[in-house]
C-alpha cells in the first residue's frame, strides 16, 4: 500500500508523471509491493469480475434475507418497467444495493473499503460503464484511483464503521467512488481529489447504527451513497472545486468520524435506527439467516 498520508501524495506524483491518477497509483502500488504492473492489474481486475457477480447474483428475485427483502430485484424491476429512469444513477443505486444485500447474505463480495460499503463503488462503476461504454481496463485503472483516495483516511483517521462510524465506511467509499468515476471519465487528477473532497462533505456524522445483521439501515445507505458519489463525480468534472482544500477536507473528515464515535458507539449501547420501537422488539434471532 503507497504512503499517502494526504490527498496530494497520490495526486502530484500523477500530475508530474503526466499519467491519469488510476495509472499513477498502480505504478506506486508495483514500486511498494515489488510486483511487476500486470500481476497487480490482474489481481485488481479479478476483483471486478466478484464485483460484477455480486450484481448478477444478487439482482434475483428469491435473494432475500430476514432484514432484506430483495430491493435490488425490486429496483431493477422499477427499471425495467419505467416506474423509475433508466439512467446511470438509478442503476448505479440498483447495483450498490445487490452487492451490500449480498454481502448481508454472506455472499462473495469486496471489500470496498468494508463489507458494510462494499456495493458502493462498483454499483458506481458498473453503471458508468454501461452508461459509456469503457472497457473493463478502464475500470480497473479507475479501481486503483479509488483505492488510492482511500489510503489517506486509513492513515489519518479509520475505515470501520465500530471505531468511526458508517461516515468511516459508505463516507469513505462515497469519495473514493467520487474520484474513481472522475478518473473513468477523464478528469484530472485534481479533479478526482475535488469529487473526493466534495463527496465527503456530504457524510460529515453518519453514524453506524446496524439492526441485527448489516441488512438494515447498511443496504439502502450503500444506494443512497452511490448517488452521492455519482453528484459528487459530476461536480467535479464540470470544473466545480471543493472550497475547502482536499488536505483540509480529509483531515476534518477523519477528525469528525473519530468523534462521532465516541458518542454514537454501537458497541456500548444502542444509538440511531437501533433506538426505534422496531428495533427494540425485534427478536434477535430473526435477524439472522
Amino acid at each position: 500500500m503507497p504512503a499517502y498520508y494526504k490527498i496530494t501524495d497520490a495526486v502530484r506524483p500523477a500530475e508530474e508523471r503526466g499519467l491519469s491518477l488510476g495509472r499513477s497509483v498502480l505504478i506506486d502500488e508495483c514500486e511498494e509491493s515489488r510486483l511487476d504492473e500486470q500481476t497487480v492489474f490482474d489481481k485488481m481486475k479479478k476483483q471486478l469480475l466478484v464485483m460484477r457477480q455480486a450484481v448478477e447474483d444478487a439482482s434475483k428475485p428469491e435473494v432475500k434475507g430476514p432484514l432484506y427483502y430483495g430491493d435490488a430485484y425490486k429496483i431493477k424491476q422499477g427499471i425495467e418497467k419505467g416506474v423509475i429512469p433508466n439512467d446511470m444513477t438509478a442503476r448505479a443505486v440498483q447495483k450498490a444495493i445487490a452487492v451490500n444485500g449480498w454481502n448481508s447474505l454472506s455472499g462473495k463480495v469486496v471489500a470496498t473499503p468494508t463489507g458494510g460499503s462494499c456495493g458502493i463503488l462498483p454499483g458506481v462503476l458498473l453503471a458508468a460503464q454501461e452508461e459509456w461504454g469503457c472497457s473493463d481496463d478502464d475500470v480497473v485503472y479507475a479501481m486503483f484511483a479509488g483505492a488510492g483516495m482511500g489510503i489517506p483516511i486509513a492513515y489519518n483517521g479509520t475505515l470501520s464503521g465500530s471505531v468511526g462510524g458508517c461516515q468511516a465506511e459508505c463516507g469513505s467509499a462515497s469519495a473514493m467512488a467520487a474520484a474513481a468515476l472522475v478518473d473513468l471519465r477523464g478528469g484530472s487528477p485534481r479533479q478526482c481529489a475535488d469529487a473526493f473532497a466534495i463527496a465527503c462533505k456530504a457524510s460529515l456524522g453518519l453514524i453506524c447504527d446496524p439492526i441485527g445483521t448489516v441488512s438494515c439501515p447498511c443496504v439502502k445507505r450503500n444506494g443512497m451513497f452511490a448517488a452521492v458519489a455519482i453528484s459528487a463525480a459530476y461536480m467535479a468534472l464540470s470544473g466545480v472545486e471543493s472550497i475547502i482544500p482536499p488536505d483540509e477536507m480529509l483531515m476534518a473528515f477523519c477528525s469528525v468520524s473519530l468523534e462521532v464515535a465516541k458518542k454514537f458507539n454501537k458497541l456500548e449501547y444502542r444509538v440511531g435506527v437501533q433506538t426505534t420501537p422496531f428495533a427494540m422488539n425485534l427478536d434477535p434471532k430473526a435477524t439472522h439467516h
